[in-house]
């Protein structure tokens, strides 16, 4: 007995060794196909754990907006607004389906890598903006810590199901644009 339970335990370890692998490589050849494919976007940070605005080790996940609209000519503009609208959404339930469609995605901090969302454009007011989460890794931030409202990302805008990844800021960058400093910060949530 104590050799099969012993065979049964080496035999789920080897299991989760090659199930860990292979999801790892999936991962990695995904990231490549973002990294040749995609645009560079502004993923605007809506909300984002508390722990990425002050110093540490850990990476984690944020939630953010991002557009490929062509006719947006101040991306940095329409995305702190609407940013903005969707946090004020997150202790509420709006009577009007688009807002209480966009709370109900602010509301839910579930991780979701390969999912994004386009929001309504009546709560957009027009522009193409999708939602979607992105692993905000310490390493690729200015000083580690998040302390401007965006993270620099790459997306590609014909594949819905593709995963939107950040990327590296160039060393001293905390600018949306070249012309402005970011004197705002992403409201922090709980966790």
């Amino acid at each position: 007995m104590p050799l099969l339970a012993g065979s049964l335990c080496a035999g789920f370890v080897l299991l989760a060794v090659v199930v860990t692998v292979s999801l790892s490589r999936a991962a990695a050849r995904h990231e490549r196909y973002v990294m040749e494919k995609g645009r560079p976007v502004l993923g605007w940070v809506v909300q984002a754990p508390a722990a990425l605005f002050q110093p540490g080790e850990t990476s984690r996940p944020a939630q953010i907006l991002f557009t490929f609209d062509p006719t947006v000519t101040d991306p940095a503009a329409l995305l702190t607004e609407v940013a903005s609208r969707m946090r004020d959404l997150r202790d509420q339930s709006p009577p009007d389906a688009p807002a209480a469609e966009v709370a109900r995605l602010v509301h839910d901090t579930t991780y979701r890598p390969y999912e994004r969302f386009r929001l309504p454009d009546a709560f957009t007011g027009g522009p193409e903006v999708y939602f979607g989460h992105v692993y905000v890794k310490r390493e690729l931030l200015p000083g580690g810590v998040l302390d401007v409202p965006f993270v620099r990302c790459r997306a590609i805008p014909d594949d819905e199901d593709s995963r939107v990844l950040m990327v590296a800021y160039e060393p001293g960058d905390r600018r949306t644009r070249p012309d402005t400093e970011v004197p705002c910060r992403p409201a922090p949530r709980s966790s």
